[in-house]
């Protein structure tokens, strides 16, 4: 009890003294400012063959990023090269005969376990020689890319991931993939933004559309977006969806029951781009400050989420709940004890949340362990989550 006492002591005054210092020197006023409509145009160039890139030092052009295209690899080169000239390490996922994710990583300095994700995916239709894909989706891509530059130098406590996905035209398969396996290393999703078409309006009613379903802490999510849009004056008319569209990555995460949310230009309005799949999907249409606008409230929105600790960890009860865990006496009082019916289990981690999945306390702990809470717990229920080898387990526990 002394040494669980002393270690929650230890976690609470990092945890406290970090969120009343790091968070506050994130200054979104400069995140916004930083970003740059020239760069973001450029990316949509280089992706779409209007500007030459370089893959592996010789001089080449995108001119089709449809995944059965050798422009597909060629995207996924340039991009690799890019983010590792930001100083940034890679990883990829192959996760099929022709699809391949591309992550960029910025590991956080106090919590590089808990990670926030900004995502785009960057294969394209037609399936034709000429399938620039400016709108759909050099622009949601660019916007990434641009998130990595602005934030390159910038110190956070959370974990940030870059992510490229493949084959979203083929029905979401890179980020599904991707999706399934999170969370094997024990890291924790705070939240997801996913940009998917962000730069036309041609009706300029600058009206943007936010993705959002009552999964995790999603809402909550939305909800800081909105803020960023109206506390730093960017000028966008949010229309809220609620339940969101199934039709882009955010939908993986959300079917993983993880927290995320979707930015991007009219899908469900009347101002919808009508180049969309199209060999006529190039950046002249591009609506340039509206496309600006946007890729500074996900990169200011990105940089919120990835700095301030008090942000509920996304999570939310009955994920993986099943007979191989027992969680006893529930209700409890001080102590409880986890038992998890596998084979070979001896370490578990250990995460305690409030019902809006703020990360509480956790630790390491052996199956069938006595575990001392700490006195301070007010009555009430709580989120208890258990992460064996192979397995995430949720469960609801009650203290009286």
């Amino acid at each position: 009890m002394k040494l669980l006492l002393q270690f929650w002591i230890a976690t609470t005054f990092i945890f406290f003294s970090f969120s009343n210092t790091k968070a506050e020197e994130i200054d979104l006023q400069d995140i916004v400012n930083k970003v740059n409509l020239d760069s973001l145009i450029e990316n949509v160039n280089q992706l779409t063959g209007r500007s030459t890139v370089y893959i592996q030092g010789v001089a080449d052009t995108i001119v089709s990023r449809h995944y059965l295209h050798i422009g597909n690899e060629k995207a996924f080169q340039f991009l690799k090269n890019r983010i590792h000239d930001y100083g940034y390490a890679t990883d990829s996922m192959v996760f099929s005969a022709t699809g391949k994710n591309l992550l960029g990583i910025k590991e956080g300095e106090l919590y590089p376990k808990r990670v926030v994700i900004i995502g785009a995916h960057y294969d394209d239709l037609p399936n034709s020689p000429k399938a620039p894909g400016a709108d759909d989706n050099a622009s949601g891509v660019s916007a990434v890319l641009e998130a990595a530059r602005v934030l390159k130098d910038i110190s956070l406590p959370y974990t940030i991931v870059f992510a490229f996905w493949d084959e979203e035209e083929r029905g979401l398969l890179g980020s599904a993939a991707y999706t399934s396996s999170f969370g094997k290393n024990n890291d924790t999703l705070i939240g997801y933004i996913n940009l998917d078409m962000i730069a036309w309006d041609e009706n300029l009613d600058n009206n943007v559309e936010l993705h959002v379903r009552p999964v995790a802490n999603s809402l909550d999510l939305a909800g800081t977006i909105q803020n960023i849009n109206e506390d730093y004056q960017i000028g966008l008319k949010i229309q809220v969806i609620n339940p969101g569209s199934g039709d882009s990555d955010y939908a993986s995460f959300w079917k993983n029951n993880y927290p995320a949310v979707g930015l991007n230009e009219e899908y469900m309005g009347t101002d919808f781009n009508p180049y969309w799949h199209t060999s006529s999907d190039i950046i002249d249409f591009f609506n340039f400050q509206y496309f600006h606008k946007i890729s500074q409230l996900a990169i200011a929105s990105l940089a919120k989420f990835a700095s301030d600790t008090s942000i509920s960890v996304g999570i939310s009860e009955n994920k993986y709940l099943s007979d191989n865990i027992k969680v006893y006496p529930n209700p409890f009082s001080d102590k409880i004890v986890v038992k998890i019916a596998e084979q070979d289990q001896s370490v578990l981690s250990f995460s305690l949340f409030d019902l809006r999945g703020k990360y509480i306390l956790g630790e390491n702990i052996q199956n069938q362990q006595e575990i001392s809470l700490p006195n301070y717990l007010a009555k009430g229920n709580y989120i208890l989550k258990i992460q064996s080898k192979e397995h995430i387990y949720i469960q609801k526990i009650c203290k009286q």
